[in-house]
């Protein structure tokens, strides 16, 4: 077959394009595979930078959670206030109040001295008359004013003497007892006060012999001071053993444990605080041990205390009713609010906002039911949170199984803070600080003894000295011991 000239010129451009074409596809095909390699490339990347983003999210999670931790202060935790390194922001208050005495109150002024409690009477001696020099005669008393001082000699020393005595009818030999305590350097007042000050102004063994020397004029060795407060202790034995059987029958405790150091070993305060005294007892654990010991198989009374694990072991076992504190959960919601995450932030508020409400109210003395209905609202936000952080499903959990141990004051005669048990036991954190503890039993005893009876006796505004001169007498004259329950 004959191709005529314009066929040929015709195919021949079509196998140009063609070969064009192939040449454009492989051009094609190249650029796509060189595509697909830097696909996979910058898949590998991301891959690479999502699991490198990931590790750094999670570690500055971490770092914002050991952050919050560090941060933790008395005020949003059950920490100390004397472990603070500085002193947190205290919360902004509604409205200032003004210091010293408020408008409407009455004054109140030191009672004047009794006529038969004034030793001495010094009548102002007149002066000349300022106008004309002439002696004034006296007319009637226009005021008076008393001042009490030491006196020069403020300790009296007896001696005793004893002879022998012969009867003249049968020419027998008698010698005489001495009186009961007056073998000793100190006499019932002045034992009293050392073991006064030792129990309730934190003195030391040399502070309290320098006290003596400086005032009293009297030379007492730190041997002399420790066999003292060891008589006291004995004396003091009787009213702690009579107090820790009464503990057994009360209807509402207070409860609350520190530190105590004895001889570089770590052992716990106890403070048992009941409406008409406070027990202390020194052990060497802070577990339910300790309660059981204290209160027995049978203790069915209501314990406010905070969320301790012994407490709950102890309500488990025991038929007793438990009432958490409010104030420390109150800064553990504060510690929530506080926290980076904007979720557990947003969910401490909102329970923050529902405990106020509820506390507003019961200070306003709002009805038992309106009081119900502001307890279910902050149960409800506590229950109803999604967020699955640590700090709110700790807070869930313990509403879960313990929410009637934080609403039992609504119903009963039970504080809902344990405040009454911690600001007991600041007098024995003084103590330890000042003392640095004890070092044996004897000085454990001598502690728990003690404080039992200072922070009784201030319960009831009774003397703390008296009651040792008193424990004391009966100890020496072997009659009964005065109760700590009896205020005279």
């Amino acid at each position: 077959m004959k191709v005529m000239g314009n066929d040929a010129t015709i195919i021949n451009d079509l196998r140009a394009q063609v070969a064009a074409l192939k040449a454009l596809v492989e051009q094609l095909v190249a650029q796509c595979a060189e595509k697909d390699r830097i696909i996979a490339e910058l898949t590998a990347q991301n891959a690479k930078l999502t699991a490198t983003v990931k590790a750094q999210a999670a570690q500055i999670a971490d770092l914002k959670g050991k952050l919050a931790a560090a941060n933790k202060n008395s005020s949003n935790s059950s920490m100390p206030p004397s472990s603070d390194l500085f002193k947190p922001t205290p919360p902004k208050r509604r409205r200032k109040k003004k210091s010293g005495a408020k408008r409407g109150h009455p004054r109140h002024t030191r009672a004047p001295f009794p006529p038969e409690e004034v030793d001495e009477v010094v009548v102002v001696a007149p002066v000349p008359c300022p106008r004309c020099g002439h002696a004034m005669e006296r007319l009637t008393q226009y005021g008076f004013c008393q001042q009490v001082e030491l006196v020069e000699k403020p300790c009296r020393v007896t001696e005793f003497r004893a002879h022998t005595f012969s009867c003249p009818h049968c020419g027998k030999e008698h010698r005489p007892q001495f009186p009961p305590g007056v073998r000793r350097l100190l006499g019932e007042r002045l034992t009293a006060a050392a073991a006064f000050l030792k129990a309730d102004g934190h003195g030391s063994y040399r502070s309290i012999r320098r006290f003596f020397d400086d005032v009293f004029h009297l030379r007492a060795s730190n041997g002399l001071l420790a066999n003292t407060v060891a008589r006291t202790s004995e004396a003091l034995a009787p009213a702690h053993a009579e107090l820790r059987e009464r503990l057994k029958g009360e209807a509402v405790l207070n409860v609350d444990e520190t530190s105590h150091k004895d001889a570089g070993r770590r052992h716990w305060t106890w403070a048992f605080c009941a409406d008409g005294f406070v027990l202390f007892q020194i052990a060497n654990g802070r577990g339910a041990a300790v309660l059981d010991e204290a209160l027995g198989d049978d203790f069915a009374g209501a314990i406010g205390s905070d969320y301790y694990g012994a407490y709950r072991s102890f309500h488990e076992r025991h038929p007793s009713k438990a009432q958490f504190c409010w104030a420390h959960l109150k800064r553990e919601i504060r510690a929530l609010i506080e926290s980076p995450d904007r979720a557990t932030a947003s969910f401490g508020q909102r329970v923050e906002d529902a405990r106020e409400r509820l506390f507003r109210a019961r200070r306003r003395k709002r009805p038992q039911r309106c009081l119900a209905a502001h307890a279910l609202k902050v149960v409800r936000a506590i229950k109803g949170a999604r967020a699955s952080r640590p700090g709110i499903a700790n807070l869930k959990k313990r509403f879960k199984g313990h929410a009637a141990g934080y609403l039992r004051f609504l119903g009963e005669r039970i504080a809902p803070t344990n405040n009454v048990a911690e600001r007991a036991l600041r007098h024995c954190v003084i103590d330890r600080k000042v003392t640095q503890g004890t070092r044996g039993e004897t000085g454990e005893r001598w502690c728990e003894r003690a404080w039992t009876a200072v922070m009784t006796c201030r319960k009831h505004g009774r003397s703390a000295f008296e009651f040792f001169r008193e424990a004391l007498r009966a100890y020496t004259n072997g009659t009964p011991a005065p109760s700590l329950l009896k205020n005279p």
